[in-house]
């Protein structure tokens, strides 16, 4: 992009230097030209200037750019980006000469920071990178807006509230009517926050004699249910609402005043988390004596 400071630099000093040259001298009454821009864009990367109204002078009026002939026109079109020179001549012979300037048409490019995975329950920033990176933008899109804090800001916050794999789609569009568009992968997945021992040995020596399901405190709040089957589905064991870690809650295996033989059973937790989710898990237990 051009540095507009210098621009509007050169355009000043190209005015002050045609007015200075300008004729205005005694009798000619040639004030000041009014005029408005239609600026470059992407829908048309070339400009025009509209005269609105001169004033002083003796009309009729002509105009010439850029050093061009002098006509009877009050717009000139197909202009390229940059600065241009406006010259009005009136019946008198009189010349008034202004500057304007316009805008460089500027194409963003877009990209999104990923693919990105992220835990089930916690959140993360979806991030464009954009270049140029001062640029405005008249509408911002994202697709789909589920689980986002917002769908009209360039970073929003996601917040998963299912597994899976999920694209998200950025549009943006500049005051220029530019566009740039871009997908991002997330992969969400469910870190299980609650361990069972695949192993136990409840022969009374202290070591591994109760089967029981730990987990964080900060991750898990209740277990809700905890159930033992054998190899026939038949149930062994069966406890609800205890704390993680809580032995109250776990099987020492026994079946009834019986003690099971050594075999692999299936458990099956259910458990409140401290997001307020309830989560479901099974799994298998090798007991042995």
């Amino acid at each position: 992009m051009k540095h507009w400071s210098q621009v509007a630099l050169v355009v000043l000093l190209w005015v002050a230097f045609a007015e200075r040259l300008s004729g205005q001298g005694p009798g000619c009454g040639l004030q000041a030209v009014a005029f408005h821009l239609r600026q470059p864009d992407c829908l048309d990367p070339l400009g025009e200037v509209f005269i609105d109204s001169v004033r002083g002078g003796v009309p009729p009026y002509a105009f010439a750019l850029d050093g061009g002939p002098l006509v009877q026109a009050f717009q000139f079109g197909e202009l390229a980006p940059g600065a241009h020179l406006l010259r009005v001549e009136d019946a008198a012979g009189c010349v008034y000469d202004t500057a304007f300037v316009l805008e460089e048409v500027v194409q963003p490019v877009l990209s999104l920071i990923g693919p990105l995975r992220v835990e089930l329950g916690d959140s993360v920033v979806l991030t464009p990178l954009v270049q140029p990176s001062d640029l405005a933008f008249a509408k911002i899109r994202w697709q789909p807006d589920r689980w986002l804090s917002c769908a009209d800001c360039l970073t929003p916050v996601l917040k998963p509230q299912a597994e899976g794999q999920f694209y998200y789609h950025l549009f943006l569009e500049t005051e220029q009517y530019c566009t740039a568009e871009a997908n991002v992968l997330v992969r969400v997945f469910f870190n299980a926050p609650i361990y069972v021992p695949n192993v136990f040995s409840p022969n009374g020596d202290g070591e591994n004699d109760v089967l029981v399901p730990m987990a964080r405190s900060d991750k898990v709040l209740r277990i809700v249910e905890f159930a033992i089957y054998n190899r026939w589905g038949e149930l062994m064991h069966l406890a609800r609402d205890f704390a993680p870690g809580d032995e109250k809650g776990g099987w020492d295996g026994l079946a009834g005043r019986q003690k099971a033989p050594p075999a692999v059973y299936f458990w099956r937790v259910r458990a409140l988390l401290a997001n307020g989710k309830e989560v479901t898990l099974r799994g298998d237990v090798l007991l042995i004596r």
